[in-house]
């Protein structure tokens, strides 16, 4: 009886939405597919002899930064090569933007602006160069 009852009570919160958190898993999935097909030892945006971009989602190390300022974490460069630790952190940077936009818009954040955020900055909802990054993450949706 107690299991049948949690059992409505979960799927109630669901239905309701106070269990749905910002960034879905299938959002991070979907991610982690256009970034690197999930390859969590993928390497990209070479620069002057240095990869830029590593990791599922080819994290750069100022996204790092970025997540430890706000989130007082102590993220380090080599977590990009973790598959756990890394979808935390964009988990966390997608959270914080995410919240972001919802205050300077006054609208309800959507997988579109997330993805965008993910793929251009904080300000990726904005820019007409991530247009097409979004195009190509509702594929793996």
């Amino acid at each position: 009886m107690k299991k049948t009852i949690l059992t409505l009570v979960v799927a109630l919160i669901t239905v309701c939405g106070f269990a749905n958190e910002m960034v879905s898993e299938k959002l991070l999935d979907a991610i982690a597919m256009q970034e690197s097909k999930n390859n969590p030892n993928a390497k990209g945006d070479k620069r002057k002899g240095k990869y830029m971009a590593i990791g599922a989602y080819q994290l750069w190390d100022v996204y790092i930064e970025d997540v430890n300022r706000f989130a007082k974490t102590t993220y380090k460069s080599s977590d990009r090569w973790n598959a756990k630790t890394s979808r935390e952190i964009v988990r966390k940077y997608l959270t914080y933007y995410g919240k972001r936009y919802e205050r300077l818009t006054g609208k309800k954040v959507t997988n579109e602006v997330l993805a965008r955020i993910h793929n251009g900055g904080p300000n990726g909802f904005k820019k007409a160069s991530t247009d097409k990054y979004w195009k190509e993450i509702q594929r793996y949706l």
